[in-house]
């Protein structure tokens, strides 16, 4: 679908969306290396990474160092960037792209007007990565719109895993079931899997979950718990602190929240504007709806669960809920056996 806007009669802009760990800076790469972009755009493709970018003069800093126009500094200017980007046809990824968007204020509005003078002009075809569900303003995005990653089908978690670590048997099946197919957390299980055997590698998913996959570097490719906590901390989270309780919250819910249970909850969120903070939580791929459950996902649980990411004060009003509600369908039974 990106290689077919690629193609189009006028430049792509895409925004590759989802998770962290769910495989957007690979796919970006990937396309940027395909024979056909390759061909089409030559050497005039670039990957600009913005994971430590937080404005819009940074970004711009980060693009011309990208096209060779400054070697450091900070006197990058748009008129230089503008005539290199208008000479000919190129390709651009901006990977990361929510850490310099996301931020508070008017930055993102700056950031915004950046990026919609780099997709004014009809040389440039756009990529962007983010963490999470939503697209900047200020620019046109191809339609259709690519939808959010997801995880990998069970063939092709199988086939990453064969291709990196080639030991797969019972307990590799069982370990890439146990991640839930996520693509970061197979890749960095089938590395570790070429010095350790997967029934290892399981005992210890069973004894630490996810604080054993990395590969010993805090990187957001490399350390998988590093990636979570990227979008805990990310900008938009931080904007919204009650989001982070409220995640909290579900994560000791394995069920996740019935749409119906919203208002008993209420009970236990004083003072927190629940829906909103859904909205926030959703926005960063940090929870999701399935059926009508708000839901985290199984690795995100665990490691919000390890890290205790729920305060105390909401963690006893939880437990005092479920005793209370335990409390009254037992009496509630009883009344019931007794009539």
């Amino acid at each position: 679908m990106i290689l077919t806007g690629i193609r189009g009669s006028r430049p792509a802009c895409i925004a590759i969306l989802g998770p962290g760990g769910y495989g957007k800076t690979t796919l970006a790469n990937a396309v940027l290396t395909h024979p056909q972009v390759q061909e089409q755009f030559g050497g005039a493709r670039y990957f600009v990474a913005c994971e430590s970018v937080f404005s819009s003069g940074a970004l711009l800093v980060e693009l011309a160092k990208t096209l060779g126009i400054l070697d450091g500094g900070s006197d990058a200017s748009w008129s230089h960037i503008h005539a290199v980007l208008s000479s000919k046809d190129s390709i651009i990824c901006l990977d990361n792209f929510e850490s310099p968007w996301e931020q508070a204020g008017d930055m993102r509005h700056s950031v915004e007007e950046l990026l919609s003078r780099v997709t004014a002009l009809n040389s440039v075809t756009l990529l962007i990565t983010i963490r999470g569900t939503m697209r900047p303003g200020q620019t046109l995005w191809t339609k259709p719109a690519l939808a959010p990653l997801n995880t990998l089908s069970q063939d092709a978690a199988r086939d990453i895993w064969e291709e990196i670590g080639q030991n797969y048997d019972d307990a590799a099946e069982e370990l890439i079931i146990s991640v839930d197919y996520v693509p970061l957390a197979v890749s960095l299980l089938a590395h570790l899997a070429q010095a350790t055997s997967p029934a290892l590698l399981l005992k210890e998913w069973n004894q630490n979950q996810t604080k054993f996959i990395q590969m010993g570097q805090t990187h957001r490719l490399s350390n998988l718990e590093y990636s979570i906590q990227l979008s805990i901390d990310s900008g938009r989270m931080r904007a919204n602190p009650p989001a982070k309780d409220l995640l909290g919250v579900l994560s000791m819910l394995p069920d996740g929240i019935h749409t119906s249970q919203l208002g008993r909850f209420k009970e236990i969120l004083v003072e927190m504007d629940i829906l909103s903070n859904l909205r926030t939580l959703q926005q960063c791929s940090l929870v999701h709806v399935i059926g009508e459950r708000y839901q985290t996902h199984p690795i995100i649980r665990h490691f919000c669960n390890q890290q205790e990411v729920i305060s105390s004060k909401y963690k006893d009003s939880l437990q005092n809920f479920y005793i209370n509600l335990a409390s009254s369908n037992s009496s509630e039974a009883q009344s019931k056996v007794s009539c």
